[in-house]
C-alpha cells in the first residue's frame, strides 16, 4: 500500500456514509499517531489495537456522531512536499 493514511481516511468516510459506529483498518504506528490526534481533538470516540482474523495487527476505530450526524464533516488528504536548497560547498 502506497498511502496508508489516505486509505484510512477513505475507510473513515466509507464507514460514516454507511452509518457504522466502528470499523477496522490494518495497524501501523503512523495510523495510530493520526488516530491519537483525531481522538484528542474529539473527532472520534477512540480506537483499540486488535488482531484481525488472519492474524495481522488491526485497529478498531469507534466513530463519533452527534444527533445521528457524523462529527467529521469532511476529510481530505493533503500532500505536502518540502523542497530544500542544497547546502553551499565549502
Amino acid at each position: 500500500m502506497n498511502d496508508p493514511i489516505g486509505d484510512m481516511l477513505t475507510r473513515i468516510r466509507n464507514a460514516q456514509m454507511r452509518g457504522k459506529s466502528t470499523f477496522s483498518t490494518p495497524a501501523s504506528k503512523l495510523r495510530a499517531c493520526v488516530l491519537d490526534v483525531l481522538s484528542d481533538e474529539g473527532y472520534i470516540r477512540g480506537y483499540e489495537k486488535t488482531t484481525s482474523t488472519d492474524g495481522h495487527g488491526a485497529i478498531e476505530i469507534s466513530l463519533k456522531y452527534f444527533d445521528g450526524v457524523p462529527v467529521i464533516k469532511e476529510l481530505k488528504r493533503i500532500s505536502c512536499l518540502l523542497y530544500t536548497s542544497p547546502s553551499p560547498r565549502d
